[in-house]
């Protein structure tokens, strides 16, 4: 996805910000015809709670 993104490295790419702002940017990538997605989960030990419960969330849709 770098090489196709043209992005220099992860961060280019990564689905940062508030719940909302990350589900928007899902169905972006949805929209754009992504068939799969690989989630790379970070921060703290709530920020990371925090994000998996989005990302059921998103496949629950």
């Amino acid at each position: 996805m770098l090489d196709k993104e043209d992005a220099a490295d992860p961060a280019d790419v990564a689905l940062i910000g508030s719940r909302s702002e990350v589900l928007d940017r899902l169905d972006g990538v949805r929209a754009a015809g992504a068939s799969e997605f690989l989630a790379w989960v970070f921060g703290d030990e709530g920020e990371q709670v925090e994000t998996v419960s989005c990302l059921q969330e998103y496949v629950r849709r």
